[in-house]
């Protein structure tokens, strides 16, 4: 396999909006399409390359509660937004590996109150994943590496299964490398609960994080 030679390829993902319409990003051909509820095409947009507009391998898209549609530009290392018509909007992140940036993203979700969610892969060598988060105009808040501190019921049965992984991991310094994301691949974000869920394939596992609502952080000095 090539260096680049993965990611996306046809039909990735899709997302309905308000009236029902659908969209679907095509990693094969690299535009976003437009169908109604009964599979009537509305629009396409999209092409190949790395100007406004176009993508290399798009994956994950969302439309949020305003029509605006979201899609994660996977090897372009952007979340690009649109409007329910196609036209461009604006754009998140970059590519890199410091706090603000990204790398691979796989997915996004966006809440209510307009915040942005992405999962981003990782896959540079530095993070192994973590979720990115950006407010509704794009400015970085926070981004998250993973906190799942017990295996999935399926990676415990795995290991139960294999004693020499077990004893493997009873000698290692620290078991923390397992909490953290592992190629995260899906969000979204659940608002009746006020959650979102990120996905990881190589964990087995969900994890789930609660959005706190007026939360202030504690005097360092307590």
């Amino acid at each position: 396999m090539a260096k680049d030679d993965y990611g996306p390829h046809g039909a990735t993902s899709l997302a309905i909006d308000g009236e029902d319409n659908v969209y679907i990003s095509d990693g094969r051909s690299h535009q976003i399409r437009k169908f109604t509820k009964d599979g009537r095409l509305l629009n396409s947009w999209g092409g190949y390359g790395n100007g406004i507009g176009e993508f290399d391998g798009p994956w994950g898209i969302t439309c949020d509660c305003q029509g605006y549609v979201y899609v994660a530009d996977f090897k372009n290392h952007r979340i690009q937004k649109f409007s329910s018509a196609g036209e461009w909007v604006t754009q998140f992140g970059n590519s890199g590996s410091e706090a603000a940036t990204l790398f691979r993203p796989t997915d996004v979700a966006v809440d209510p109150e307009g915040d942005v969610y992405v999962t981003d892969w990782g896959s540079n060598g530095v993070n192994p994943g973590r979720v990115q988060i950006y407010d509704f105009e794009g400015n970085f808040i926070a981004h998250l590496m993973g906190d799942c501190v017990d295996l999935s019921k399926w990676a415990q049965a795995q290991v139960d299964a294999n004693p020499d992984t077990e004893k493997a991991r009873r000698i290692v310094p620290s078991l923390e490398p397992q909490w953290r994301f592992a190629l995260p691949t899906g969000i979204v974000f659940d608002p009746s609960n006020s959650r979102f869920l990120v996905s990881e394939r190589p964990r087995h596992r969900v994890q789930i994080y609660n959005k706190l609502k007026d939360y202030q952080e504690a005097p360092i000095n307590l």
